[in-house]
């Protein structure tokens, strides 16, 4: 098949039998049409309406390149960057957060030992020849209170997810990838330094006279730019209004629109140059105007010798280490046949709270990576000055010597990599995907079309709300809606608080559902009459999976976790320690229950009001435990009353709720509930706050352990 891609446009117009001013004829183009299809991608198979609203309607994507061309169209090809692009982002899935998966595995596993547990007790009921209509509906009851309800995640208006469970993922993130321009500096590049080869040293852009070596090379800066005035306003990519600038503050006119564009080869990160060929509208004398970086400028320049290139060299790396971005420019008749003419240096400033932000992300663990585009020189000079720590030697690397690794060297090296230059988009996803095969969790920031595979692949991909191109907040997962590095720390510390938070509701609903299904077990393993009907353990998992486990997603976190290093993505969510807390509370209100069912079941028949007090003192212990389950350490008289006013809500509406349905005959009708005196409420009370007490017993002691052990480690 004829390259096209790689082709000269005159040459291309004459395979195809066309012309730039003319076209194809429309017999031309139904032939194509006939031969090639129309011009478009692949589609995936399409949804149904149904799957897109379990899938959270995912958007299809548009995707833009940077770039400009006259185009006359003549096959759809799909060897280009933007079928690849495209190719890559459709073969990348979305993963699922760490604590998903745990609580999709958590699920299963309760699933199925609640049902083995429920099984068992309507087996026994029925060898007990209790009425099997009683038994299957307190079955179906308990099966439906017994599976915890999922947590509702709520970001911080600093971020934007795509799902809210992502935002938890931002916890045990150990390894951040920011994108240079834009992420860790300002993407507002000024020209500042100058260097001629006729003068052989550097000035000062303000200080710029217009002799004519200065003015052939901000002729080129000029004509090898696709950024233009609008107004008082230059638009455009950063680097090139950073030139147009420049030609406007020295004096000099914009001299395009005395030249005519003849051909364009659009910078690219594997070409690593621009081109334009360009011809005089009064002489008619065309030439090629190229910039790019220095060793790609310098290699097509054949009149230099190898003593001036290490001068223009030396030159070039004092102006680097400044962490300036330099550009090499040159002309010719042909851009392999080129005169230099100097480079120019743009200073990209770092945002101000940069180093801060990178400070604090390093010091809770979190490994900070720089990747650009810029030269090795630039690149660590700016990661030197927002404080980016390098660990040991090769701990910055190229984009080709990435990609020249094999593959096991490059996944035991990439985890003491601090710097990627010179880095293209596929660099990206390879580094990433290295450090996620040795564990690490990944995050990825980036605000281009060319960043999206990686945003796509990273555990957990950030795309700037702002700056942003569409394409990169499609494939991000969350976007921040400030352009600013501190909402990383913002994201990060909230992903943290929504796991412990997740820890606190886990602990609460299985402590709630355990000792519903040990009280119905007990119940039956001992002959006892059930000790609640199954409209009342409905009721049950209503107020206890309704707004007070709710509101445990908003409680206040302590701003010690915050501290803590990013926890293992393998990590248990229900540890040892925490699972003896939940069994715990599960036995209290279990006992607690039992006793009062017992002390009222004196009969042997079981009445209203033996299954009211009951069924009172259970949702009590539920009020008292969510309580207790707001803080793993910090006692009540800390926390405060007032911190978590929608959990204070929800608790006071379940309590008027129960005692509309103790009190009302209408839900004394439902619930088979009769009104209680106020001092059996008391009584119900004052057992039930036992567990509260118990855990703030259990505390204090955790506390004071804690405290000997900062003793016994902390320096005389």
């Amino acid at each position: 098949m004829f390259n096209v891609t790689n082709s000269d446009v005159n040459v291309v117009f004459s395979y195809f039998g066309s012309s730039p001013t003319t076209g194809l004829t429309n017999e031309q183009v139904d032939q194509r049409l006939k031969e090639s299809g129309y011009n478009e991608f692949n589609e995936d198979k399409t949804e149904t309406i149904l799957s897109r609203i379990l899938d959270q309607l995912k958007n299809p994507l548009v995707l833009l390149l940077l770039g400009s061309a006259i185009i006359s169209v003549f096959i759809g090809e799909y060897e280009n960057a933007f079928s690849i692009i495209a190719e890559r982002m459709r073969d990348t899935e979305d993963a699922k957060t760490p604590l998903q998966m745990k609580m999709d595995f958590l699920g299963r596993q309760l699933s199925l030992i609640s049902f083995g547990i429920i099984a068992l007790i309507l087996v026994i009921g029925l060898i007990q020849k209790r009425p099997w209509l009683e038994m299957f509906t307190v079955a179906v009851s308990l099966a439906v209170a017994a599976i915890p309800e999922g947590l509702p995640i709520n970001g911080k208006e600093e971020c934007y997810c795509e799902k809210d469970a992502m935002l938890e993922s931002l916890g045990c993130i150990d390894t951040l990838c920011l994108d240079k321009t834009g992420t860790i500096t300002l993407n507002k590049m000024t020209a500042t330094k100058i260097f001629l080869p006729s003068n052989k040293s550097v000035i000062n852009a303000e200080d710029t006279k217009l002799d004519e070596s200065t003015r052939r090379l901000l002729l080129i800066a000029n004509l090898c730019n696709n950024a233009y005035f609008v107004k008082d306003e230059v638009l455009g990519n950063a680097t090139e209004s950073a030139l147009l600038r420049l030609c406007l503050q020295v004096g000099l006119e914009d001299e395009r629109i005395n030249y005519d564009k003849v051909d364009e080869i659009p910078f690219s990160s594997e070409t690593k140059f621009m081109a334009v060929k360009c011809a005089h509208k009064i002489s008619k004398e065309e030439m090629y105007y190229v910039k790019g970086s220095f060793a790609t400028i310098i290699q097509r320049c054949p009149h230099l010798d190898e003593d001036m290139k290490k001068e223009y060299y030396f030159q070039y790396q004092i102006l680097c280490s400044q962490g300036l971005r330099v550009l090499a420019f040159g002309f010719g008749p042909s851009i392999n046949f080129l005169e230099f003419s100097g480079f120019i240096a743009s200073l990209d400033p770092p945002r101000p709270n940069a180093a801060k932000t990178i400070n604090k992300l390093q010091k809770i663990g979190v490994r900070v990576v720089m990747i650009t585009g810029d030269s090795k020189e630039t690149a660590e000079s700016i990661a030197r000055s927002v404080g980016i720590q390098f660990s040991g030697l090769n701990c910055s690397v190229s984009g080709s010597e990435l990609e020249a690794m094999p593959e096991h060297m490059l996944v035991n090296q990439a985890p003491h990599i601090s710097v990627i230059y010179r880095a293209t988009p596929k660099n990206k996803m390879e580094f990433i995907k290295a450090l996620q095969s040795k564990g690490h969790v990944v995050g990825m920031s980036g605000d281009g079309v060319n960043d999206s595979p990686a945003l796509k692949v990273a555990d957990i991909g950030i795309s700037m709300g702002e700056s942003g191109t569409d394409v990169s907040r499609e494939a991000a997962k969350i976007i921040l809606v400030k352009d600013d590095l501190s909402c990383f720390l913002d994201g990060i510390e909230e992903g943290k608080s929504i796991y412990h938070n997740v820890r606190g509701f886990l602990r609460f609903q299985l402590s709630t559902s355990i000792a519903a299904l040990m009280l119905i077990s007990v119940s039956t393993l001992f002959g006892f009459p059930s000790p609640l009907n199954a409209t009342q353990i409905l009721w049950i998992n209503i107020i206890m999976d309704g707004p007070p486990a709710q509101s445990l997603g908003v409680e206040p976190v302590d701003p010690q976790v915050f501290k803590e290093p990013p926890r293992n993505r393998d990590a248990a969510i229900l540890t040892f320690a925490l699972l003896k807390r939940i069994f715990l509370s599960s036995f209290i209100i279990l006992l607690g229950s039992l006793f009062i069912f017992i002390s009222e079941l004196k009969d042997g028949k079981v009445t209203s009001r033996d299954t009211t007090m009951t069924f009172t003192t259970f949702v009590m212990f539920g009020m008292f435990n969510v309580i207790s389950c707001r803080s793993e350490t910090k006692s009540i008289t800390k926390l405060g009353i007032f911190t978590n006013i929608p959990l204070l809500l929800s608790i006071v509406g379940s309590l008027l709720a129960q005692l509309v349905v103790i009190y009302v005959p209408f839900f004394q009708r439902i619930f088979l509930t009769e009104p209680i005196y106020i001092w059996d409420i008391l009584k119900i009370v004052f057992l039930s706050s036992s567990l509260l007490l118990i855990e703030e017993f259990i505390k204090a002691i955790r506390r004071s352990r804690s405290n000997q052990n900062y003793v016994l480690i902390s320096p005389i």
